[in-house]
């Protein structure tokens, strides 16, 4: 699934009520919507001598609340996060 703002609402949606009420209790702690959760931007990164390319993204709000939608999945070990569309 690809990280858009309507596949964010879905999740969203489809997340457990347990879930959804954390996300906003987290959303709220640091004064933030669920507008503000669905507000990425995305972008293509320029390849240079060769190597880059790919997509950028820009998250308003922790990538942990998009862990917990399923959304993304991190990698703990290298510190590198790794985003897989499902």
């Amino acid at each position: 699934m690809d990280i858009t703002k309507e596949n964010i609402r879905r999740a969203f949606k489809e997340a457990s009520h347990n879930t959804q009420i954390d996300i906003m209790n987290t959303l709220s702690d640091y004064n933030l919507t669920l507008d503000d959760l669905v507000d990425i931007r995305q972008g293509q990164i320029d390849k240079v001598f060769g190597q880059g390319g790919g997509m950028q993204i820009q998250f308003k709000t922790s990538l942990s609340i998009y862990e917990d939608l399923g959304l993304l999945r991190g990698s703990k070990m290298s510190k590198e996060l790794k985003i897989r569309f499902f």
